[in-house]
């Protein structure tokens, strides 16, 4: 299943009822699961996008495209990629922290769009997923947060890298 942007935040129902399918599932369901984080704000410089999965399996940036929306710029996805892999214990927090929080239900206005998360699952018992929630600036940094917050504590290079993205943007 497939949710992909409009300018008016039609996803909402889609990506709430994809996160919580995702969050249903087990570590070893998400072992394929990749989250990325993309800053499409208004800039003058790159802003390095985020970009983790677990480490059973290798990043494949190309999943994402399909849920470009358009009008958006998406440049910061060919620049620096921050990239770091989690267990799968840690992914299922993170989609279960997702799919609790309220700045991903439903995805704002093209025009006041700040951060892209997009989800993106193949090869799973859980079948496919792709869902991209658009974020305004209040949405990115709790959704940060979230995802910062649901990773192990051990798990220094996945929490410094999201603190760096936060301070960057």
């Amino acid at each position: 299943m497939s949710s992909r942007g409009s300018s008016g935040g039609g996803r909402s129902s889609r990506s709430e009822q994809e996160l919580a399918r995702l969050a249903q599932g087990t570590g070893r369901d998400l072992r394929n699961l990749q989250v990325k984080l993309t800053y499409v704000g208004e800039q003058t410089k790159a802003i390095p996008t985020i970009a983790f999965t677990s480490f059973h399996h290798l990043i494949q940036m190309d999943w994402f495209r399909p849920l470009r929306t358009q009008g958006l710029s998406y440049e910061n996805d060919e620049h620096d990629v921050w990239n770091f892999t989690v267990l799968p214990d840690e992914m299922l927090r993170v989609v279960t922290a997702l799919a609790g929080l309220g700045a991903v239900r439903q995805s704002c206005p093209v025009d006041q769009a700040y951060l892209s998360l997009a989800v993106v699952l193949r090869d799973s018992r859980l079948g496919q997923s792709a869902v991209e929630v658009l974020l305004d600036l209040p949405g990115a940094e709790v959704t940060n947060s979230a995802i910062h917050d649901a990773l192990d504590e051990q798990d220094g290079v996945g929490r410094r890298v999201l603190e760096l993205q936060r301070q960057i943007i």
